[in-house]
């Protein structure tokens, strides 16, 4: 910013959250960021895409990352729900796994094996999923807490939206009706992650914008988490998610 560049002012949270919800719109349309279940003719085209998830997620990591820098303690608290769902309600008692178990459910639909899971997670990264995984981590042990936090909402965020969840629910249905035709043995199991998702994130993204609303509320911050929320967008077109 140069001298005689005016500041922009800080905008209410609501105001925030509409202009991201509008650069997600001018990004993405009615598209979902990830992707949303496989659109694919045969076992083999989906199995050939879920290689390309190298057998891991960092998913856990990065909530990790977001609980223990987080100082306010109520939104700490959710926090640490929202990692108890992602590493495994069941250690406590729930019903499911942790979602990373859940993408394992959905590969063994498609013919990976377990074995060639681990072998896949064990493989050095591309030198840009270095250059883009490396910059994500950053924002979690470098940027202010409500940052990382807030980021989240770019991939549970988009089932906030009616007319994008109405896309995912047909997407859903017709997974099954694909997968069906394709001859996948357990047609439910394959699409447990993708269904389970479709209803937990809601939850988790109101929680998102609850801390976008809350503390992301100065000039810098704003300007940071609008920088942050379409890098992470456009990680998740490279299908780096």
């Amino acid at each position: 910013m140069t001298g005689t560049e005016e500041r922009r002012p800080a905008l209410t949270g609501e105001e925030l959250i509409q202009e991201l919800e509008e650069i997600r719109h001018r990004i993405l349309g009615e598209h979902l960021v990830n992707g949303g279940a496989a659109r694919a003719h045969t076992i083999e085209d989906i199995a050939k895409r879920l290689r390309q998830r190298r057998g891991g997620s960092n998913v856990v990591k990065r909530n990790a990352e977001r609980y223990l820098n987080c100082t306010e303690k109520e939104v700490r608290r959710f926090q640490l729900r929202k990692l108890v769902d992602e590493a495994g309600e069941d250690t406590f008692g729930g019903k499911w796994p942790a979602h990373a178990t859940l993408d394992r459910w959905e590969a063994l639909e498609f013919g990976l094996t377990d074995e060639e899971m681990d072998q896949l997670a064990r493989e050095d990264k591309s030198p840009e999923q270095l250059i883009t995984g490396g910059w994500w981590m950053d924002v979690h042990r470098s940027a202010p807490w409500p940052i990382p936090i807030g980021t989240a909402l770019v991939g549970e965020g988009e089932k906030r939206n009616p007319r994008v969840r109405e896309v995912l629910i047909k997407d859903l249905e017709q997974a099954r009706v694909d997968y069906r035709a394709m001859g996948v043995a357990d047609v439910e199991r394959a699409l447990i992650s993708k269904t389970l998702h479709s209803g937990v994130d809601v939850e988790h993204a109101d929680f998102d914008a609850a801390v976008i609303s809350e503390f992301v509320d100065t000039p810098e911050l704003q300007e940071e988490m609008r920088k942050a929320f379409i890098l992470r967008i456009q990680m998740g077109q490279r299908g780096e998610w």
